[in-house]
């Protein structure tokens, strides 16, 4: 998957992540993507410091892609815990 904010930006989307959510981002996925979640029926979830979001990529009702994003300040990681997945951050 390829993120790419705007260069002139990118500085400021990590300072402001209220920015972040609302800033234009280009994904690609491979052709393989949907297949592979499909197949072991999972999600996945990941962050980005450079950009202050947490992305969910998943499938939609048609076997698609589906990719959400939610803002964080300075996201650093994800865990899963008891009570499931927690974010990490410094």
């Amino acid at each position: 998957m390829n993120t790419q904010p705007p260069a002139d930006n990118a500085n400021d989307q990590a300072a402001n992540p209220e920015e972040a959510k609302t800033s234009d981002v280009e994904f690609s996925v491979s052709g393989g993507l949907a297949a592979m979640l499909a197949k072991f029926n999972i999600s996945l979830a990941m962050t980005s410091y450079q950009s202050g979001l947490l992305y969910f990529i998943g499938r939609n009702k048609d076997g698609g892609i589906n990719i959400h994003q939610a803002a964080m300040p300075k996201p650093m990681g994800l865990s899963i815990g008891e009570r499931g997945v927690c974010q990490h951050k410094v």
